[in-house]
C-alpha cells in the first residue's frame, strides 16, 4: 500500500556503547503538521532526528522516511529532506547568499533551479536585508534564519528541526515561530 505518513518508526534503538539512547520508539508522523519532541537533555531527542535525516542507523526496529525504508536508501531521502542541527551549520566567513548557494551546489540542484530556491529561502526567512552580509557578523537571530533558509533550500518535503530555537530572546523566538508557521 502507499504510504501516508512522513516518517514511521517502529521499535527504534540505538545505542552508544554503553548508553541507551532511545528504546524501541514507535513514531508515526502523518504529512502536513508540525510535531514536536518534548524531553529532558539526554532523553535522545537528538539521536532520533539524527536516525530520521539519515545521519546515524536504527541499531534495530524499522524506520521509513518519505516511504524509504532507512538507511538504506538515506540519499534519496535526504534530498527530500530539510535538516537544520542544534548547532546552525555555517561559515562565518561567507556571505549569507554564497552560503545558500554553496548548500544548493551540495544538494546538487539544477543551477537554473538553485538561484530560484535560494532567492526564495532569503524571501521566507527575512533576509533580504542582510544577504550580502557575512554569517559571521550576524546575531544569533539572524544565524538561525540562515540555518532555517539552507534547511530550506531544494524546497524540502520534510522539514527536521533540532532545537532551532535555543539562544534566541523572545523577540527573536516570536519571529522564528512565525517563519516556522
Amino acid at each position: 500500500g502507499t504510504i501516508s505518513g512522513m516518517i514511521k518508526a517502529k521499535g527504534i534503538s540505538r545505542r552508544f556503547g554503553s548508553v541507551q539512547a532511545v528504546s524501541c520508539l514507535d513514531l508515526d508522523v502523518p504529512r502536513g503538521v508540525v510535531c514536536g519532541l518534548l524531553g529532558a537533555n539526554g532523553a535522545g531527542k537528538t539521536t532520533t532526528l539524527r536516525m530520521i535525516t539519515g545521519i546515524l542507523s536504527p541499531d534495530s526496529g524499522t524506520l521509513e522516511v518519505l516511504g524509504h525504508r532507512m538507511p538504506d536508501p538515506r540519499r534519496l531521502a535526504q534530498r527530500r529532506i530539510g535538516y537544520l542541527p542544534e548547532a546552525a551549520p555555517s561559515n562565518p566567513e561567507m556571505k549569507v547568499v554564497e552560503f545558500l548557494r554553496f548548500r544548493a551546489r551540495l544538494l546538487g540542484l539544477d543551477p537554473s533551479r538553485s538561484e530560484e530556491d535560494v532567492t526564495r529561502a532569503i524571501v521566507d526567512c527575512d533576509l533580504a536585508d542582510v544577504r550580502h552580509r557575512l554569517i559571521g557578523q550576524l546575531s544569533k537571530g539572524y544565524r538561525q534564519r540562515v540555518g532555517l533558509a539552507s534547511a530550506l533550500v531544494g524546497d524540502p518535503e520534510l522539514l527536521v528541526l533540532d532545537e532551532p530555537t535555543v539562544g534566541l530572546d523572545p523577540r527573536q523566538l516570536q519571529e522564528f515561530r512565525g517563519l516556522i508557521r
